[in-house]
């Protein structure tokens, strides 16, 4: 089973899914993407089925509405490789998506869209497979080759797992988010003092 977890759009690659997934479903009829999240269909054509209609079962997806977060870590745990087939937009070049994060503690293999930072992590750690971001053929060749290759997407999972570890967690950055701001405090003039901080003179 192949998961994307979380709220998915037009720019969040809902189209690649579906095209991606027919060739892996053709292919591959044993194969299925598990897709759990809100949707929201704007800009999407009328003519591109919906998740709740017939027709996506047998294109190799499957859907969950949205899941409570305690819920989360049991879907995660029946996947073999998570997915994130984001589409190019400025956000997406320089954000941090969260799930990136959580697919890797779950020590599973991720096939990612090609694009800023998330092209740093997935280099950096090899955790999984970079692809562009608008072709469904390389998106599904990077899927079945990790689901046919198991012990190479399991060391991939497993260097995911060691980063988050070791450094992509909240321990690791508070004291980087503390630090600047103390920092920062120290350029302007602000002292904390009894819990209470004050701005001298600004």
């Amino acid at each position: 089973t192949i998961i994307y977890m979380g709220n998915l759009n037009k720019m969040r690659g809902y189209k690649m899914i579906l095209d991606t997934m027919k060739i892996v479903h053709a292919k591959h009829p044993e194969f299925f993407c598990h897709i759990i999240g809100w949707m929201d269909y704007t800009g999407i054509d009328a003519s591109i089925p919906r998740l709740n209609t017939r027709e996506t079962d047998s294109m190799g997806i499957r859907y969950t509405p949205p899941v409570g977060v305690m819920e989360m870590p049991r879907f995660l745990k029946q996947a073999s490789v998570c997915w994130l087939p984001w589409q190019r937009s400025m956000n997406h070049e320089f954000g941090t998506p969260i799930k990136l994060f959580e697919y890797m503690a779950t020590g599973r293999p991720v096939v990612c869209s090609r694009m800023g930072i998330i092209s740093t992590v997935v280099n950096e750690t090899g955790c999984g497979l970079l692809v562009q971001p608008d072709d469904p053929q390389a998106h599904a060749e990077a899927l079945i080759y990790l689901l046919t290759h198991p012990e190479e997407a399991a060391q991939m999972g497993a260097c995911g797992r060691e980063w988050v570890v070791a450094r992509y967690n909240w321990s690791v950055e508070e004291k980087k988010l503390l630090a600047f701001y103390d920092q920062l405090s120290r350029q302007n003039g602000v002292t904390e003092r009894e819990g209470v901080v004050y701005d001298h003179g600004r």
